[in-house]
């Protein structure tokens, strides 16, 4: 009678660890932060045709990612879950870099495994009377056409 319950807790045991759960590695913020940085600074890049980099001094001075467009502030975000009250408080970052700096806010954010969003201000789409930073969330196609149009 013993063997028999050694055995089903042998099977037991050989069931439940028959997938054993991996350990995923710890991520350093900092890294996957500056990993976000140098992805927008390609994706930047091509869309302007012009070389874009990170601004180290201006980050470790509290401004914004990437400096180096001309009219445009650029923060960069990625985040294993982005809810609605990150969205909020990345723009208010963003609006508030690019007002010292006297430029567009863009804030750019990406969810681990999702795709580049895009915000920017309403009152740098259209013409608007109030809440002229109103976030406006777009996909990365859309930040061409308005680039272009920004440069012109």
């Amino acid at each position: 009678m013993k063997n028999l319950i050694v055995n089903q807790v042998n099977i037991k045991d050989k069931k439940q660890n028959r997938y054993p759960r991996k350990r995923q590695p710890k991520v350093n913020s900092r890294q996957k932060g500056a990993g976000g940085e140098r992805e927008v600074c390609s994706i930047l890049s091509k869309i302007t045709g012009s070389v874009v980099t990170r601004s180290l001094e201006s980050v470790r001075a509290g401004g914004a990612d990437i400096t180096c467009l001309p009219n445009i502030s650029v923060e960069v975000k990625r985040k294993k879950r982005i809810m609605p009250c990150d969205v909020r408080s990345f723009w208010t970052q963003a609006v508030n870099q690019a007002e010292k700096e006297e430029k567009k806010p863009v804030l750019f954010m990406r969810e681990d495994r999702g795709e580049w969003q895009i915000v920017l201000a309403l009152g740098d789409l259209i013409t608007v009377e109030e809440n002229n930073y109103l976030p406006v969330i777009l996909d990365l196609d859309s930040f061409p056409i308005i680039y272009k149009r920004w440069s012109n």
